[in-house]
């Protein structure tokens, strides 16, 4: 965005609506008026669409061991119980019911890492020996061997069966029998297809579009590098058992492990190593195509695997409409209903796995510790009864004044209050200074401040009328520069962004 004029000119309005997601795709002046350079610890809220700042964490459950992390975590709704079970890296299954202070309890002892389902109100768990389900009855702990001829360690529900690979056979994926999560004889409706028969690949990693299989396949040899063989195919299952059928979909990518990808909608999303895609239904009748569903940050991505940081998993988060990419220490959030991203971090944590009901969301980190998403509190509660502030950064754009050194003399914030906290206006000058701009304390969402005015180093607060509703910030002071990245960056309490008003003009001709 630039801005032109002349000498003595009026004052240049400037006006960013920060509703484009993060875009790390371009230079910081390329990309779109309402996109930003960075937004971490902020999400577009799932009910409004209103850029916030993420709700913090409480702690729920200490490691059941040191240097024992959960990788992937699954919610039970059923009439035995309401519980999370979770896989652990010592080769273990535990489960938990959620509330904080709860412990885990073991559930199982499972030959790696474990994928899981949910058919028939049971939790079905594949670990590359066996497929096998929980009916979630705690009080006689019963783990039924569904089978052991078969070995998959990944495993899909869709459409009354269950979907399954078998690690000791490279191309195979089987269907149970319709509705039985026992029936896998194919002399009884149970169903066996090959898949890139002989393509040298394995099965990695199920998910499914309509009534089409998405199946992911990936070299054998040299499998973590992004130079291996890897395709996608496709069953479809439509019309009869006789009629269904494979076929190669997509070449040269797949999903990078079984929990690298996930099921929304009308797509299929998932990350090939350094790449964040999708797979979509298009209008043409039947088709499905490939799309870079995260060209805005996968520089990013990209950038974590050549640095070898870890590839977590790619989930869906229904709850919150959300779907989250962990890789490294970073969480990427897309946004499904805006269809945009922004990223969050946890004060040094890498998040695991993650898992929501209903109505809450669990995240397991790194240090074994499992937490919870919880709407009403402002600064996370790293360890029981240890809370710590967390900051958030919003950046623009790199904005202009096209034609020579402009002025910058005030700026305006329409902020929703969430919870009472501080933050600073920092404006990111030519050659990336920092200039401290303006102070906002934010402040009680209940009360509601008409016309705040805080310059830097000197605050006063007029009141306003009461009430819930947000404020416009009022930040005045001057800056010379000829281009700017305009920064709120918070140290502490939550608040919503609308917009943000700037005025500034041309100081020459």
């Amino acid at each position: 965005m630039g801005f032109r004029g002349s000498k003595h000119q009026q004052t240049v309005p400037i006006n960013i609506q920060p509703n484009g997601g993060l875009n790390l795709s371009m230079s910081p002046s390329a990309i779109a008026d309402n996109e930003l350079t960075v937004l971490d610890n902020y999400i577009y809220s799932p009910v409004t669409g209103r850029l916030r700042i993420r709700p913090a964490f409480v702690h729920v459950t200490e490691p059941v061991d040191m240097d024992v992390e959960f990788t992937n975590l699954e919610w039970i709704d059923n009439t035995n119980s309401s519980l999370l079970v979770g896989y652990a890296t010592n080769g273990k299954l535990y489960y938990v019911d959620g509330q904080k202070g709860s412990t885990w309890t073991e559930l199982a002892d499972v030959a790696g890492q474990t994928t899981f389902a949910i058919f028939n109100d049971k939790l079905i768990f594949a670990d590359g020996s066996g497929l096998y389900s929980w009916d979630g009855d705690t009080a006689a702990i019963t783990i039924e061997t569904l089978t052991d001829v078969i070995k998959p360690d990944t495993v899909y529900a869709l459409a009354g069966r269950l979907v399954i690979n078998d690690t000791a056979d490279l191309d195979a994926v089987w269907f149970s029998k319709p509705y039985d999560e026992f029936g896998w004889d194919t002399a009884d409706e149970a169903v066996f297809i090959r898949v890139g028969y002989g393509d040298g690949m394995r099965v990695n990693a199920l998910s499914a579009i309509g009534r089409d299989v998405i199946v992911s396949k990936r070299g054998v040899t040299n499998y973590q590098s992004a130079q291996t063989s890897k395709n996608i195919y496709r069953i479809n299952t439509s019309g009869t058992v006789d009629s269904w059928s494979s076929s190669k979909l997509i070449e040269g990518t797949s999903a990078d492990h079984p929990l690298m990808i996930t099921g929304v909608h009308n797509d299929v999303l998932f990350v090939d190593h350094s790449a964040f895609k999708s797979i979509t239904g298009v209008q043409q009748y039947g088709d499905l195509r490939l799309f870079d569903k995260g060209k805005r940050i996968n520089t990013a991505i990209s950038s974590r695997y050549f640095h070898h940081l870890k590839p977590r998993f790619v989930k869906h988060i229904p709850m919150a409409n959300q779907v989250w990419i962990s890789y490294g220490f970073d969480v990427f959030v897309y946004h499904i209903a805006t269809d945009n991203f922004t990223s969050l971090t946890f004060g040094g944590m890498a998040i695991t796995a993650v898992a929501s009901n209903e109505v809450k969301q669990y995240l397991a980190a790194d240090n074994g510790r499992l937490y919870m998403i919880d709407e009403s509190k402002s600064m996370d509660e790293i360890q029981p009864g240890t809370f710590k502030s967390y900051q958030s950064t919003l950046r623009s754009k790199m904005l202009t004044f096209t034609g020579g050194e402009g002025i910058l003399k005030r700026t305006e914030i329409q902020i929703e209050s969430l919870s009472s906290g501080l933050g600073i206006i920092e404006l990111i000058a030519t050659g990336g200074v920092a200039l401290p701009f303006g102070i906002v304390k934010l402040r009680d969402p209940k009360r509601y401040y008409g016309s705040a005015s805080e310059l830097y180093g000197q605050a006063s607060e007029p009141y306003g009328s009461m009430g819930v509703e947000g404020w416009v910030e009022i930040s005045r002071n001057r800056a010379r520069t000829f281009a700017f990245m305009l920064q709120f960056r918070t140290v502490s309490g939550r608040c919503g962004i609308d917009s943000f008003n700037l005025i500034g003009a041309l100081t020459t001709g």
